[in-house]
């Protein structure tokens, strides 16, 4: 129902290319930096240095949503991204590439999605209330998870024919992709809840405790977010760990087993969406 929407259509298309080069580039500098250290510690770096932006600067991206422009904040994140981008194939192509470049570029763009999903989200409740929200961020969310399955594949395979730099060309071609279609999402106007009130990030902070003091079911919620991404979520950066070290498989093989994630969380984002409470 939400892709009825012309405006949800254009952010679906947006994040179609956008989550592709994330998954994209994760698998790519994973890769590239076990290739280049041999060290499974400095490729959970790579990882590290991917969440850490969120963990930093959350809250920071929260406020500025609700202060400025959501789509002119989501295509400054594209633009930074394209820049990085460009940065990298510079340096791949010339020899210059060091291992924490990697390390540079995904704080990068892990600070970009800080901005991009606080926006983002905030702008689907902008458009949509009710199901028909619960709908939109099943789809969203599908895509995100969904693409997981797409980028992996695509990294890896352009690595083995035309190397890092190769797989660089293609993260900066969806990047120009994802820029192209944001830039035609239009400013919409804030639904009530937005507008009402807009504290500073430490207000944002001491507001956000004080509703989790009272609400269990958003206590529940958070609790269960922190220990997944604690204890759950970190196996995926020591997949091509797995892949090389245990399996003896090469690139396509590590694309493979990165791929079954998205494949599975996809199958999980359909089935939410279709089958709403």
């Amino acid at each position: 129902g939400a892709l009825r929407n012309p405006t949800f259509r254009r952010i679906w298309a947006f994040g179609g290319f956008y989550y592709v080069y994330r998954s994209t580039e994760l698998a790519v500098l994973s890769w590239f930096v076990l290739t280049l250290t041999d060290s499974e510690f400095q490729v959970a770096l790579v990882g590290v240095s991917r969440i850490a932006p969120m963990f930093l600067f959350g809250l920071t991206a929260g406020g500025l949503s609700d202060r400025f422009s959501r789509p002119r904040l989501m295509a400054i994140g594209q633009a930074s991204n394209l820049v990085t981008a460009a940065v990298m194939i510079i340096l791949l192509s010339t020899g210059h590439a060091q291992y924490w470049h990697a390390f540079v570029a995904i704080f990068v763009t892990g600070t970009t999605w800080a901005l991009d999903y606080a926006s983002r989200r905030a702008l689907l409740g902008d458009i949509f209330t009710g199901k028909a929200l619960t709908n939109a961020t099943s789809l969203d969310a599908g895509l995100v998870t969904g693409t997981n399955m797409v980028g992996p594949l695509l990294g890896t395979a352009i690595i083995r024919i035309a190397d890092f730099s190769g797989a660089y060309v293609a993260i900066l071609l969806l990047t120009i992709g994802a820029l192209s279609f944001v830039l035609s999402i239009r400013n919409l106007p804030r639904s009530a809840g937005t507008t009402a009130r807009r504290s500073s990030p430490l207000g944002q902070i001491r507001d956000s405790l004080i509703l989790l003091r009272s609400n269990r079911v958003l206590l529940g919620a958070v609790l269960v977010t922190i220990v997944f991404n604690m204890m759950g979520w970190p196996f995926v950066q020591m997949v091509p760990v797995i892949a090389r070290n245990i399996l003896g498989t090469g690139e396509i093989g590590f694309g493979l087993l990165l791929s079954a994630l998205g494949a599975g969380a996809l199958t999980g984002a359909i089935f939410m969406a279709w089958a709403q409470p």
